[in-house]
This record gives structure tokens, sequence and C-alpha cells, in this order.
């Protein structure tokens, strides 16, 4: 057991869980908020008190966060999932927000 661990590599199935696949859903998260934020900076940046939402140092610090091999997963539970997933979460708390006995003067 020590010998699989201690010969990892990032094209078993140990590396797709813990590398690959978060390292792509942060890199489509991010890609998806720097295109948003972007977008919302062309339409504001005519306003007189305009404040820019994203920065280099912001990308920068998205493609170190994406790139790294243990911080990636924690990025993407935390920071990257919650986010793009959001839609589902709120259909999802909507659905299991209804009550198991209905009030019986609604239907009236």
């Amino acid at each position: 057991m020590i010998d699989y661990i201690l010969d990892f590599r990032f094209n078993s199935l140990l590396g797709l869980g813990l590398y690959w696949t978060p390292f792509l859903l942060c890199a489509y998260g991010y890609i998806v908020k720097t295109a948003r934020n972007y977008l919302e900076d062309k339409r504001r940046c005519t306003q007189s008190t305009y404040m820019p939402t994203d920065t280099v140092g912001d990308i920068v610090y998205r493609m170190f966060l994406t790139v790294c091999p243990v911080v990636n997963l924690f990025t993407a539970i935390f920071d990257v999932f919650p986010e793009v997933f959001n839609r589902f979460f709120k259909h999802l708390g909507k659905f299991l927000n209804q009550p198991m006995v209905k009030n019986k003067g609604e239907g009236k």
C-alpha cells in the first residue's frame, strides 16, 4: 500500500480525482467568473465612480489557485463549486423545502 502512495502519478485514478478534476473545475469556474467580471467592468467603466472588479493580480491569483495540487482541491470545493452550481442548489432547496403535510386550508 505504501508503495502505491509513493509511486503516485498524475495519470492514475488518484491523480485524476485529486488533481485533474479540481483543476478543470477551477479553470472553468474562474474563466466564467473572470469573463462575467470583465463584461460588468466594461459596462460600468463609463461611470464617474468606477472601481474595477478584477485586476491583473486577481487573475494571477486565480491561476495560482488552479495549478497548485492541494490548494485547487479546497478551492474547487469551497469557492468554485458553490458559485458554479448555485442555480442547482437553489432549485434543490426549493424542492426540499416543501412541507410533508400541506395546510388543509390552502386548497379552499
